[in-house]
């Protein structure tokens, strides 16, 4: 894989286990941050090696628990209230942010890590 690629996978990992800290420490939500994070070019050029290259599962597995972190602590105020609506309006919120987790990890798993690993080793080591 060429450096500078390397190197934007690699940043862009530590951006996202940022704004995972940035979750634990604050309680607050990420969602923006992660907004503003998005890199369509670094998807595309390592598209371009692969059609699913497992970098970019990692990420959109740790995008997705971003997600539904930031979505538990945006709605925390939901769960005390007495509104039987509001509270199912969040759980609908909650159960398809966690659809979304169960189908990317059933895909990882799926996947011979061992063999990718390999491919990836300077990504899997640094990051």
């Amino acid at each position: 894989m060429i450096n500078p690629l390397r190197d934007r996978l690699i940043a862009y990992d530590v951006s996202l286990d940022k704004l995972d800290v940035k979750i634990k420490r604050d309680s607050a939500s990420v969602l923006g941050d992660l907004d503003q994070l998005a890199d369509g070019l670094l998807y595309a050029q390592l598209s371009k090696y692969e059609p699913f290259p497992l970098p970019l599962s990692i990420f959109e597995m740790k995008k997705a628990d971003l997600r539904y972190r930031s979505s538990v602590v945006a709605h925390k105020s939901f769960l005390d209230t007495n509104n039987v609506m509001l509270r199912l309006s969040f759980l609908g919120e909650k159960l398809k942010y966690v659809n979304r987790l169960d189908s990317l990890a059933k895909k990882l798993l799926e996947r011979d890590l061992a063999k990718e690993g390999e491919n990836y080793q300077h990504f899997i080591t640094k990051s």
